[in-house]
């Protein structure tokens, strides 16, 4: 039942191994489950840096499990990575 009642978040690390400063834009296929903490949803990431994505999952009405994609796209919105997000909701 907690995820249930609260919002939980998460904080998913994220390395860049280019050597020049990179702006991602950040993309989900299920918004009503899944909310970006930058409502701009990009992602600025220093040359040969680590960064945080903060993500906010929302409640879910029953049990269920969900598997909810997160798209990493580049500066001209062509994907560089997919990350697949599995919740289960009690």
């Amino acid at each position: 039942m907690l995820l249930a009642i609260l919002t939980p978040q998460l904080k998913s690390p994220s390395l860049s191994s280019c050597s020049i400063d990179r702006t991602f834009k950040l993309r989900t296929d299920k918004p009503s489950l899944l909310t970006l903490r930058d409502p701009r949803a990009e992602l600025q990431v220093a040359a040969k840096a680590s960064q945080y994505i903060s993500l906010r999952f929302s409640a879910c009405q029953r049990a269920c499990t969900q598997e909810i994609l997160l798209f990493v796209n580049d500066e001209d919105d062509k994907n560089e990575e997919c990350l697949c997000i599995s919740v289960t909701y009690y």
